[in-house]
């Protein structure tokens, strides 16, 4: 039997790599509910297909993206929009090996491949690969991973271009119960982030970054699966290439909670975050940043999911090496009998920027208002696959209006061992 003052393990408060190229510096829970650690490699064990030798293998293929982008390269309004039809093809093995009674390896690779119909040049084939060592033992954790992904994605919301990028990332953490409802947890985390600026107009390499983290914080059972967190994180980037904020360091002390019932489940974390570019002229971070993750479940499965974030993203925009980004939103769930749902949400909120520029003789700071706004249906095809079909419309709407843009996806998507209902 699993130990219950484990059902949510630090990860939550940690935040570690929870996002592909996602910087460090930044508090965003993840956005369903949580796995516990001992309960995923249980899981993971016993749904794998296959067995060879130690190791327990399960395929892995999702078909992302499938569909039609009308504005490729997020252009401004009145500016002319480049539409393609897109995809994205994953496909690989997911595999664990217990190495002992309480230890365990992972194993994980799974190429990849982005497709364009007109645009041939950004095409690309990449990769995600991770290896994890975990020790879970009755009062202690740790475990030791690294994972490498060449993949296509967003950098930001500052515009809406999908970028060529890698990054690596290494990553130890642990935990030891001081006491019956009382955890000590800390963490190093490292990363490399590269951008491929082939064809874009914008230059990219200057968020080519190296990235530290160091967290260490407690966490206490007020009562079964109601935690309260508390944690101390200090971070340092350089930007090699980008020579005017080259290099940043940070801290932040966040609190947290996790809420977790059958029907209400509850995920957030925030405090204030330091950001300082030393020598550089810019100005300094100094917000409350994190987010909030919460899902409802009423009346025949429905859920309404709700999110809060703030957080500061890096920028390349002139003279801001980053702005601050919120969001409030919301999204409803409601199942069609046993095999389909629709679902529709939407989110708003706005990218600040703190250093004022010079636009036509006067001195502006950046300000962009954002909706985001989707629907769709998602329907099981096999026991353990789920496809949805949605449209998305992303409407950005800046005082300055050389960056009011507006995108409009519609796309397919499949994924293998996905819940219908979440």
């Amino acid at each position: 039997m699993l130990n219950a003052r484990r059902v949510v393990p630090a990860v939550v408060l940690l935040l570690c790599a929870a996002t592909a190229g996602a910087q460090l510096n930044s508090d965003t829970v993840p956005t369903n509910r949580t796995v516990p650690v001992r309960d995923g490699v249980e899981s993971q064990i016993e749904n794998s297909r296959w067995q060879i030798g130690p190791f327990r293998i399960a395929p892995e293929l999702q078909l992302n993206d499938i569909g039609y982008n009308d504005n490729v390269f997020g252009a401004s309004e009145g500016e002319e929009k480049v539409g393609d039809y897109t995809a994205t093809i994953g496909g690989g093995l997911r595999s664990i090996a217990p190495i002992g009674s309480k230890t365990y390896l992972r194993l994980d690779a799974i190429p990849n491949y982005t497709w364009y119909q007109d645009l041939t040049e950004r095409r690309n084939l990449g990769f995600e690969a991770n290896a994890a060592f975990l020790a879970l033992f009755n009062r202690a954790s740790l475990e030791v991973g690294t994972r490498v992904n060449d993949f296509v994605g967003l950098v930001s919301s500052e515009d809406s271009t999908l970028v060529k990028q890698k990054t690596g990332n290494f990553l130890v953490r642990g935990e030891v119960d001081l006491a019956s409802r009382l955890a000590l947890f800390a963490a190093f985390e490292a990363e490399n982030t590269d951008y491929n600026p082939e064809a874009e107009d914008i230059d990219y390499t200057i968020l080519n970054r190296e990235e530290t983290a160091q967290r260490i914080g407690l966490r206490y059972e007020l009562r079964p699966r109601f935690h309260l967190q508390l944690m101390y994180e200090m971070t340092d980037s350089d930007f090699p290439d980008d020579p005017t904020f080259f290099r940043n360091e940070g801290d932040a002390v966040l609190v947290g909670f996790t809420y977790d019932r059958e029907r209400l489940f509850v995920n957030a974390v925030g405090g204030n975050r330091t950001i300082d570019y030393p020598g550089s002229g810019a100005p300094q971070f100094d917000e409350f940043t994190g987010s909030l993750y919460a899902t409802w479940t009423f009346a025949r499965r429905s859920m309404i999911q709700f999110s809060i974030r703030q957080r500061p993203q890096y920028s390349t925009y002139v003279e801001n090496p980053y702005f601050l980004e919120s969001r409030q939103g919301a999204r409803l769930v409601v199942p069609m009998g046993q095999r389909f749902v629709v679902f529709g949400g939407g989110e708003t909120g706005k990218n600040e920027y703190q250093a004022p520029v010079i636009v036509d003789g006067a001195s502006v700071e950046r300000a962009d208002d954002v909706s985001n706004w989707e629907a769709g249906i998602g329907f099981r095809v096999l026991r353990s696959a789920v496809l949805t079909l949605s449209t998305k419309v992303e409407d950005y709407s800046s005082n300055l209006s050389s960056f009011d843009r507006k995108v409009v996806t519609t796309g397919i998507n499949l994924k293998l061992g996905e819940t219908l209902y979440r």
